[in-house]
């Protein structure tokens, strides 16, 4: 179970790799795969990948990703220099280093925040005392509080005052904390008994309840009256454990085995609150439910699938899944994942020739190698699997990963040394390593395509360890390398730290399409909707690539597909609501917000049915966007709030604007967690936290210029200055600001704006039907005349291939009623 001891077996493979030949025979095996045509499919295009390490060895096992984008990692690392450490460790690591026995013993567990383009650290803490510690499992709330969970062998590891165990249980106890978004530890608790516990994976309910699940040899693990099983069945049982949101106390805690050996290796949370479980078992009397989709063992060791009540007391469903031979899985979690409708995607390695899998499926038989990656989907309502398939070549193929976006796509990531791995679309189509390479792969909603495969290595040794998806798609992977020639792209770090082996990052970007290239031609195409005089307001991109808009004035939201430029239209329920602004969520629900009458609405494009909510002061709802918080927030003009949605339980907080007649109208989210505003009548910009109910304003240095609409980067926010005709930069950290006179002059009357993926902010002028790009780092401007006369466009959004998508009508909304690319 001791977590070193993995970096000893991956060196010592690598040396055995430098002395082997390329000598071996055919097995006359021949394993079959269905296989899309090369325009079937999203396009994921790597955007970037990077190294980060010392000169030590350095490890990530665990990646995450908020609602803004933000990218959250958990390492581990005995490097004197890890890098990126931009906040203040919580002891002095060189005392505790002189301490350590020696320096293998000296390993601090490290949380990792980089900004959405992956460009820059945003905070780097460290968690350790003065022996071993290493990070596995980390996931993110909707406010930017951070969760990470791992093992440690330090007595004096930094607990906090109120914490459930303060005090070191034995051996290697788990460990769990919470660091605020900053980065500050908020509370960090020890989880063991006397004897060793390994932490493999953990998730957090809406209320911020931990739930964590691992492997322990202890017969006085900390369990809780009621729980599912109050002792230790065999030499060591998988545990499951729920702390609450103070940390200061278990909710529920039990063991989870049989006679023999378990190990627990993966949680996720369904919508009613019940943990989801998986991990292996090699006993023979590990718990099932009646009608399983397998009763028995099938082998030495089979992974199981187990789903737990929210009080920990007794199992919904529990399964065996695996063949005669052996199953296993990644020991650092995320190998379960859930989609929106309660199904399991589970993803492990398996040496069985009989591993059960389903007739549809990719991959129906074992390939010829030493063991195979498989993914499984589940419905455990109806106890059957949706899918089941391996996937693998002529060596040896391990999962190590999966999650699944808001279509049911799956992603996962494998470890490989097979050579002859089935690719589609690849960013890296050649095996590269001695040792093994990253593999990436997605698969369609039914198992039997993959939309994207691809080899990721140097010549060295790659170990993806886990893998993330953000609501856009855009797919996230982590591990570390041996290789000194990783393939890197826009890296932080680009090159080898020269130690036994650095982290490794990489984010592939999903694009329905050719990609567009980084920078925007200026090209504007427009396209006419089809009802006249509907006064397309606002844009909006969903999942799947669609563009909505609202239509004002013909009481409809419009969805146009790029793919076939077509249009569909829906018309909402209330009649001359006014639906003004919108958003997707990630599940591809659309939001909007109803003007003239109060409401904030949802469309399900799937049934087409709507659902409206009234505001109870709010009279006319404006601009809305989900922010960290997972919370829709949206302004209130005439009515002069900011409004705050939990689109769950449909409660609404509405909070004042201090500044009368403020007439609140733009809101985006901040790079600094905050919600940030325009008071458009009262000349300010003002910023919120989620979860609080206290505005600050910030003045700009140009006397009402009038601020309208916002768009943030990774440091400042930018504000379209509309009576002024400037376009202005607010630096969040040191809150200072910049102005640029618009082009055309103060008439100009700047409106929408939206940032490029290369970092050029675009802005239309309203009063001089223009588009404008401004590029930060050369402070120039250059414009692009609109193809229609007298064009006003109120809200601009980016898709995933870069491309901006605008709301296009004419000043009095008879005419120009178009929806307008640019590429």
């Amino acid at each position: 179970m001791t977590r070193v001891s993995l970096f000893a077996l991956r060196f010592s493979v690598f040396v055995l790799c430098l002395g082997l030949s390329a000598a071996g025979g055919l097995s006359g095996r021949i394993t079959e795969y269905k296989v899309p045509t090369p325009e079937e499919g999203p396009q994921l295009v790597l955007s970037f990948a990077t190294y980060l390490g010392g000169s030590g060895m350095d490890d990530c096992d665990a990646v995450a990703v908020d609602h803004s984008g933000n990218i959250y990692l958990a390492c581990h690392s005995n490097s004197k220099e890890f890098p990126l450490a931009t906040s203040t460790p919580e002891k002095d690591r060189e005392r505790r280093r002189k301490s350590s026995t020696s320096e293998e013993d000296y390993w601090d567990a490290f949380v990792v925040k980089l900004d959405p383009t992956g460009s820059r650290v945003l905070y780097t803490t460290s968690l350790g005392g003065s022996r071993w510690e290493g990070a596995f499992a980390i996931t993110v709330d909707a406010s930017g509080n951070v969760y990470v969970a791992g093992a440690t062998e330090s007595p004096d590891f930094p607990t906090t005052e109120g914490a459930f165990q303060t005090s070191f249980g034995g051996d290697y106890d788990v460990f769990v904390a919470k660091l605020d978004a900053s980065g500050a530890v908020v509370y960090c608790t020890y989880l063991g008994g006397s004897g060793e516990e390994d932490e493999s994976d953990i998730a957090v309910d809406e209320a911020g309840n931990v739930y964590v699940v691992g492997t322990t040899q202890s017969k006085d693990f900390p369990t809780t009256e009621g729980g599912l099983q109050r002792a230790l069945a065999g030499k060591q049982d998988a545990f499951v454990a729920k702390l609450d949101a103070t940390g200061s106390a278990l909710l529920y805690s039990t063991y989870v085995g049989g006679q023999e050996d378990e190990e627990g290796w993966g949680i996720a949370l369904d919508g009613e609150g019940n943990a989801c479980i998986t991990g292996q078992t090699r006993s023979k009397d590990f718990f099932t439910t009646p009608g399983a989709i397998q009763g028995s063992l099938a082998g030495g060791a089979d992974v199981f699938v187990s789903k737990l009540d929210p009080g920990g007391s007794s199992l919904l469903y529990s399964t065996y899944l695996g063949g005669a031979g052996e199953e296993h899985m990644a020991d650092d979690g995320g190998n379960i994942a859930i989609d929106a409708q309660g199904h399991l995607y589970v993803a492990g390695t398996t040496e069985s020739h009989n591993f059960p899998t389903t007739p549809n499926a990719f991959q129906r038989n074992f390939a010829a190698g030493k063991a195979d990656a498989f993914l499984a989907k589940l419905d455990l309502a109806n106890s059957r699997l949706v899918y089941s398939t391996y996937l693998g070549g002529g060596g040896g193929d391990h999962a190590t990963g999966v999650a699944v976006d808001a279509q049911g796509q799956a992603c996962m990531t494998v470890q490989t040394d097979s050579a002859d791995f089935p690719t589609q679309a690849p960013a890296q189509a050649v095996f590269a390593g001695c040792e093994s390479d990253a593999f990436i792969v997605k698969f369609d909603q039914d198992g039997s395509r993959l939309l994207f495969a691809t080899y990721l290595g140097g010549t060295g040794g790659e170990f993806p360890e886990d893998i993330a998806l953000d609501g856009a798609g855009n797919v996230y992977v982590s591990g570390s390398a041996t290789s000194t020639d990783f393939p890197t792209a826009a890296a932080i770090q680009a090159t080898y730290a020269g130690g036994r082996n650095d982290i490794i990052l990489a984010r592939f970007d999903q694009r329905s399409g050719p990609a567009t290239g980084g920078k925007l031609t200026g090209r504007i195409t427009e396209y006419v909707v089809p009802t006249p005089e509907s006064l397309p307001h606002d844009p909006a991109v969903d999942p799947q690539g669609r563009v909505w808009y609202t239509g004002q004035r013909a009481n409809l939201l419009g969805r146009f597909d790029p793919e076939t430029e077509t249009f569909q239209e829906f018309r909402v329920p209330t009649p001359d609501s006014g639906p003004h602004g919108l958003v997707s969520d990630e599940q591809g629900n659309i939001w909007f917000t109803e003007n003239y009458v109060g409401k904030v609405g949802r469309l399900d494009p799937r049934t087409g049915r709507f659902r409206e909510f009234v505001a109870p002061i709010a009279k006319d709802p404006h601009t809305p966007v989900f922010g960290p918080d997972g919370r829709l927030w949206f302004t209130s003009q005439r009515s002069n709030l900011v409004v705050r949605f939990n689109v769950k339980n449909f409660n609404m907080k509405e909070i004042r604007v201090p500044t009368p007649d403020a007439r609140p109208y733009g809101i985006v989210a901040g790079p600094d967690g905050r919600m940030w505003f325009c008071e458009l009548a009262a000349g300010k910009l003002a910023a919120i936290r989620p979860g609080e109910s206290t505005i600050v304003e910030y003045v700009p240095p140009t006397p009402d210029s009038g601020p309208r609409r916002l768009a943030a980067d990774a440091e400042a926010i930018w504000v379209t200055e509309y009576r002024a005709g400037q376009l202005a930069r607010f630096d969040v950290k040191t809150e200072q600001w910049r102005e640029w006179p618009s082009p055309s002059g103060k008439e100009s009357r700047p409106y929408g704006i939206a940032l490029a993926a290369d970092g050029s902010v675009w802005y239309n002028e309203a009063g001089a039907n223009k588009m404008v790009r401004f590029d930060p780092r050369t402070e120039s401007f250059e414009t692009f005349p609109l193809p229609s006369p007298r064009s006003v466009v109120r809200h601009m959004v980016r898709d995933s291939r870069g491309r901006l998508w605008l709301a296009v009508s004419g000043p009095q909304g008879t005419d120009n009623n178009q929806i307008a690319r640019v590429d």
